[in-house]
């Protein structure tokens, strides 16, 4: 079964910026590359498949949850 995060209140882009500054030295840039394909993606969607060949990732879908479940790791209340 997922666990699906649901804000209560949505960021904006100001706070974005300042929780992923926050959070800048503890994430790479894999982990980097993954935000961007997902902003860049249709509706901001992507399937963990998709974004494994976007971000050219090998290991697929298992890494990609990994690397955004480390997002978790460092805390989502960084994020707002």
């Amino acid at each position: 079964m997922a666990l699906i995060y649901k804000l209560s209140k949505v960021p904006s882009s100001s706070e974005y910026i300042t929780g992923l500054n926050r959070i800048s030295d503890r994430i790479n840039d894999t982990q980097i590359r993954l935000l961007q394909e997902q902003y860049y993606s249709p509706n901001r969607t992507v399937t963990a498949t998709q974004i494994a060949n976007l971000v050219g990732i090998k290991g697929g879908v298992p890494v990609v949850n990994s690397l955004y479940s480390s997002y978790n790791v460092y805390g989502l209340e960084n994020l707002l």
